[in-house]
């Protein structure tokens, strides 16, 4: 029996390294729930001290793109690097690692007060009751009592107390008034500026465009353009095309 040569054997292909500065890195990925294909070569990245915003149409695999970066779901191809290096699988390691995530439902426990929601993540509050003053009268008040913007304001209070290097946000006003939802969005721009990566997806175009530095547009599962945020709102027609092509 012939053993295989060594020289048959192909050596695994180069990873090309990420940029320093660079906290969050999709390369090629793919991914989707059982034998349904929801992501196709997704290729962004969102720098430190960034503000990026990840637009589309309902059905464009906005959060399945952020479910599989936090860790959620594995990828069925291409890769996920965070911070340098190539993704850990569990989502409480890229957690540990310095990832922040806001799920689309907030990630709150209806049934604990907001201080006992605010407790699980072993910091004092004090810094969120100072951006967020109003949260101080709601400290004993259960989660599922809470106003739709309050209840933002614990999960995003929630997560800058653990001070993440990366924070990535899905749907980050819905169902909020939009004096809230832009005072939110204020508050990931100092975050932004403050040396934080920031990934977030939101439903008013005009308002995310407003804060944030670049913008990305997912539509059937694959990226369709990227610009800086300021071209963007420049040409809101075009924009909007590519929301219904």
């Amino acid at each position: 029996m012939m053993l295989p040569s060594i020289f048959s054997r192909r050596p695994p292909p180069a990873v090309e390294p990420v940029p320093p500065g660079t906290c969050i890195v999709t390369r090629n990925l793919c991914a989707g729930y059982g034998d349904l294909e929801v992501l196709r070569d997704i290729t962004l990245h969102v720098d430190r001290g960034e503000m990026v915003a990840l637009l589309g149409p309902n059905g464009a695999g906005k959060t399945t793109l952020l479910n599989t970066v936090a860790g959620y779901l594995r990828p069925a191809a291409g890769e996920v690097h965070l911070f340098g290096r190539p993704a850990a699988a569990q989502p409480h390691v890229r957690a540990r690692q310095g990832l922040g995530f806001i799920a689309d439902d907030r990630n709150l426990l209806p049934s604990l007060t907001t201080r006992e929601n605010l407790r699980m993540i072993r910091r004092p509050p004090g810094d969120l009751l100072a951006v967020f003053a109003e949260l101080g009268e709601k400290l004993n008040t259960r989660g599922e009592l809470l106003s739709g913007g309050q209840q933002q304001m614990v999960a995003l209070g929630r997560a800058l107390i653990s001070q993440p290097k990366a924070l990535v946000i899905d749907e980050l006003s819905l169902g909020l008034a939009p004096v809230v939802r832009d005072r939110l969005l204020a508050r990931l721009r100092v975050e932004a500026d403050n040396g934080t990566a920031v990934l977030v997806v939101e439903q008013s175009v005009r308002s995310a465009l407003s804060f944030a530095d670049r913008a990305y547009v997912l539509s059937h599962g694959q990226i369709v353009a990227e610009r800086p945020a300021k071209q963007w709102i420049d040409s809101l027609d075009e924009l909007s095309e590519l929301f219904v092509s």
